[in-house]
C-alpha cells in the first residue's frame, strides 16, 4: 500500500516520505540476497552522482560563476568516490545518504537548466525537480528558486509548465499521504507510532 516503516530512536516510525531508497535497495537485494548488493548499489549511485556533480561544476565554470582549472574540477567531481566519509557510508551503512547526494545534484542540474534563459524544456525540468523532492522534501528550495526566477524574468508560461511538471510527480504522493494519514505534505518528522 506504499507505507514504509523504520526504526527511529528505538521506536517504530511511520515514514510519510516517499520511500525511494528502500524501494531501490530492495530491488538490489532481490538480485543477490547479500549485503554486498547494498554496497554495490551505493557505489553505483555515488558514481552517477559524481557525473552530475561534474556537470554542475562545469556549468558553473562555463557561466563564469566558478573559477577552477579543469584538473581541479575533475578532482572535485571524484570527491564522492574517494572521500572517507562518503566511502564509509557506501561500505558500511544501508543509508540513503548517497541517494540524497545524487538527488541533490540532479536537483541542482535541473535548477541550473531552469535558470538558463535558452532552456526550452520547462515541463521536463519540473518533473526532475519533483523527483528530487520525492527523495528528500527539503529539496523544495530548488523548485521554489526555479519558479521565482522564472516569474522574475516574466516567463509565466515556463513557470506554469515547470509547476505543472512538479505537481505531476508530487500529486500522487500528496494524495497518498492525505488518504492514509490525513497529512497534506511530503514528509513528516513526527511519525512515531
Amino acid at each position: 500500500n506504499g507505507d514504509f516503516f523504520c526504526m527511529n530512536d528505538g521506536a517504530l516510525n511511520h515514514s510519510f516520505q516517499f520511500p525511494v531508497y528502500p524501494i531501490v535497495l530492495s530491488m538490489a537485494l532481490s538480485i543477490h540476497h547479500a549485503p554486498i548488493s547494498g554496497v554495490l548499489l551505493n557505489i553505483l549511485l555515488s558514481a552517477i552522482a559524481c557525473l552530475f556533480f561534474q556537470r554542475n561544476l562545469q556549468t558553473l565554470r562555463n557561466n563564469n560563476w566558478l573559477s577552477l582549472s579543469a584538473s581541479t574540477l575533475r578532482l572535485l567531481s571524484l570527491l564522492p568516490l574517494i572521500h572517507p566519509a562518503f566511502a564509509y557510508y557506501e561500505m558500511t551503512n544501508v543509508h540513503p545518504f548517497i541517494l540524497d547526494f545524487l538527488m541533490l545534484n540532479i536537483g541542482c542540474a535541473a535548477l541550473l537548466h531552469a535558470l538558463d534563459e535558452s532552456s526550452a524544456k520547462p515541463l521536463e525540468t519540473g518533473i526532475i525537480l519533483g523527483l528530487a523532492m520525492l527523495g528528500r522534501g527539503t529539496f523544495v528550495v530548488f523548485p521554489l528558486l526555479a519558479i521565482l526566477v522564472l516569474l522574475y524574468r516574466k516567463s509565466y508560461k515556463k513557470a506554469k509548465l515547470t509547476f505543472f511538471g512538479i505537481l505531476l510527480i508530487l500529486a500522487p504522493w500528496l494524495t497518498h499521504n492525505y488518504l492514509s494519514d490525513d497529512i497534506v505534505g511530503l514528509t513528516s518528522t513526527s511519525g512515531k507510532i
